[in-house]
């Protein structure tokens, strides 16, 4: 520290340093203070004769000791199953013992670890609270978990939980969600901002005629009535646009990829040569985006007529749904495995309608259709899950999974013309206009 006198001249400028408090912080007479323990006091610099002084307040503290923490993010709003990580702030950031203890208002709503990983539960509101060993500071985050946001479009109209909405960002025509993301397909005012985008931001600026129908890793899969289209985004160019087949009748119903990096995508091709004049095909097409590789699904002793659905199980075995017409010999739903015929679907063979299947983990869900029975079966690997009455198809919209095992299914009667989803078996929005085209799961 530093005093100075006025005037300058003055006869009587002597002055000594003091602590009222040394043992705190001392003082020499050169103004150096030494900072001693934790504490205040003040330093006085004081003339000699007594008659004048100034002092300055000096509050020591110990960088290694706790005096506050925060956690970041304050609150979270996330859905079922989500995990999100919590981080604590420690006030100075130079203390010593940065060990705390975490505690959930509510475990059955949202668990958090002891190294502040927070997992959500259940639909809910719970209050996480970090504590700190050194000194008892606490800081809290809310945690809200909501329900999983159902998008889907119906008519060329889309809605989101049973009303209409519309992005602030244009007109969207196709969507697609993992589960997690919500990729839209949207045609703005401005031409240039055309593209798909991700939980409303610009991901990919593509344009296409085609709908988005699925992605996976850096790849966008586009189709409509026309061929498959890839896009990479990453890479901002198309991998993938170009015919699977010589036939130009041919006709691609759903695509699937492996964790080889292969692309597998079932439909039909014509056939004159066969009774119905359709064959059930698999295309593969290969790692790099060159090659193509077509099979035609046999099943034991006739080709089938149309394949309808296909999906890759975490062992990486691609399964296809495919149908022979019914009134024909071994007509029906077909399994195949990796090309292979596995087993029939004893279930409606008259039933030429649209089928799923979709692989989670290493269970089978398969979603069957039937006119005569007039009612749509869930089957899990062999066992029948429930059925839903009053419906004879799943139509184009393709069943759903949120991350928390819930099962979204569009379903369609041919009768009155009008769309359904169920929840888990249990009618969640009904009396929808036509079929449903997309649907979407977000959390």
């Amino acid at each position: 520290m530093s005093a100075s006198i006025e005037p300058a001249e003055a006869s009587n400028g002597a002055f000594n340093w003091s602590s009222d408090d040394s043992s705190i912080a001392s003082v020499d007479q050169s103004g150096k203070v030494t900072a001693l323990k934790e504490g205040t006091t003040t330093i006085k610099a004081t003339l000699v004769d007594g008659s004048r002084s100034s002092s300055c307040k000096v509050v020591v503290t110990d960088p290694s000791v706790l005096k506050g923490i925060s956690v970041e993010p304050g609150s979270i709003t996330c859905g079922v199953t989500d995990v999100n990580q919590l981080e604590v702030k420690f006030t100075p950031e130079t203390a010593a013992n940065k060990k705390v203890t975490w505690k959930s208002s509510d475990e059955s709503i949202a668990k958090v670890s002891s190294s502040g990983q927070v997992t959500a539960v259940a639909i809910g509101s719970a209050t996480l609270t970090a504590t700190s060993q050194e000194g008892g500071y606490t800081a809290t985050c809310k945690v809200t978990v909501k329900a999983s946001d159902v998008y889907y479009r119906a008519y060329s109209e889309n809605f989101l939980n049973g009303t209409p909405y519309k992005s602030s960002n244009g007109t969207v025509t196709s969507f697609y969600s993992d589960g997690s993301d919500l990729y839209e397909y949207i045609l703005p005012s401005d031409d240039s901002k055309t593209g798909v985008y991700k939980n409303g931001s610009l991901l990919a600026p593509v344009k296409t005629d085609d709908k988005i129908r699925m992605v996976k890793g850096n790849y966008i899969y586009f189709w409509w009535f026309g061929p498959l289209s890839i896009y990479d985004y990453s890479k901002k160019t198309w991998v993938f646009k170009k015919a699977l087949s010589d036939n130009d009748d041919i006709r691609i119903i759903d695509v699937a990829a492996g964790p080889d990096g292969k692309t597998y995508v079932v439909g039909r091709v014509p056939d004159s040569s066969l009774v119905g004049r359709y064959a059930s095909t698999m295309w593969t097409i290969s790692s790099d985006m060159q090659t193509v590789t077509e099979t035609r699904l046999h099943n034991g002793s006739e080709y089938d007529f149309t394949a309808f659905s296909v999906d890759v199980d975490s062992d990486g075995n691609v399964w296809v749904l495919s149908y022979r017409l019914g009134g024909l010999s071994n007509s029906g739903l077909k399994l195949y495995k990796n090309g292979v015929y596995v087993r029939s679907i004893n279930y409606d063979n008259d039933a030429n309608d649209v089928h799923h299947l979709i692989a989670r983990g290493k269970d089978l869900y398969i979603f069957a259709t039937g006119d005569s029975t007039y009612e749509v079966r869930v089957y899990k690997n062999n066992s029948v899950l429930y059925t839903i009455p009053g419906y004879a198809c799943t139509q184009a919209g393709k069943p759903c999974f949120s991350k928390s095992g819930d099962i979204y299914i569009p379903v369609y009667d041919h009768n009155t013309r009008k769309s359904a989803i169920y929840k888990n078996g249990q009618l969640l929005y009904g009396n929808i206009t036509e079929s449903i085209e997309f649907l979407a799961v977000v959390h």
